[in-house]
């Protein structure tokens, strides 16, 4: 049973459902985990991969990144820059903006102090849905620092199950599996057969030039015979061998 971690924020239901559909006899086992977990989470050989907020060390790792998320910023509901749809950074130049927070209890001390007024907070867009307020409203800010998320697991680990979860995350469907390997002995008939035809198409543009050339000279020795064969004119005598005419008789 492959068990598989994942951080805050990271909403890792359909490619759970889709392994359900694929693999409805095996099962997996996943759980929650604190973002200064994934790390040693697998390291420990708690999970066999995890779904983790980058960046993250990638020794003894290997490491695919998913995708990226925005930036917003969290305020209370009555805040003025809750009258944007969106923001910049230069927009936020007079606010007090409350240290990056880490970490699920981190977060929430720092969401108490924006509900109290005491400051703006930046965070990836999942970790606003996921600490969600009724207080508090949250605008995206264009030019903030993005968030990536990726799939990691142990370099070490090849299991077929571990490849198999990760092809489909990636978005690899059923038939789309990679190839099983082609026998040596069908190989070898492969590519015999795939020779013989070359070596026969070979032959046959032979056969077909040999055949040109040999209607080409049969066209010209016919030609040579023709000419040769053919009786010439008889040329015309001169007016110098013209016989006289006969005298009339006095």
């Amino acid at each position: 049973m492959l068990r598989i971690g994942f951080v805050p924020g990271v909403s890792p239901d359909k490619w759970f459902h889709r392994w359900a559909e694929r693999h409805p006899e095996n099962p997996l086992e996943y759980q929650l985990l604190a973002v200064q977990e994934q790390r040693s989470a697998l390291l420990e050989n708690r999970f066999e991969l995890c779904f983790v907020r980058l960046p993250i060390d990638r020794d003894q790792l290997h490491v695919i990144p998913l995708y990226r998320e925005i930036g917003v910023v969290l305020a209370p509901k009555d805040h003025e820059i809750t009258a944007f749809d969106e923001l910049e950074l230069k927009d936020l130049v007079d606010e007090n903006l409350l240290p990056t927070a880490e970490g699920a209890e981190a977060i929430e001390a720092a969401l108490d102090l924006v509900q109290a007024g005491a400051g703006l907070l930046l965070l990836p867009q999942s970790l606003a849905r996921h600490h969600h307020r009724q207080q508090l409203r949250y605008r995206p800010v264009l030019d903030a620092p993005e968030s990536e998320i990726g799939l990691a697991w142990l370099a070490d680990r090849e299991e077929p199950e571990i490849e198999e979860f990760i092809g489909v995350v990636r978005g690899r469907t059923v038939n789309s599996s990679r190839q099983e390997p082609t026998p040596p002995q069908k190989q070898q008939k492969q590519q015999k057969k795939s020779a013989g035809q070359n070596a026969d198409g070979k032959q046959g543009q032979q056969s077909r030039r040999s055949g040109a050339k040999s209607s080409v000279k049969s066209s010209a020795k016919s030609a040579a015979t023709k000419r040769a064969g053919k009786p010439s004119k008889p040329s015309k005598p001169s007016k110098s061998g013209k016989p006289g005419k006969s005298g009339k008789r006095r």
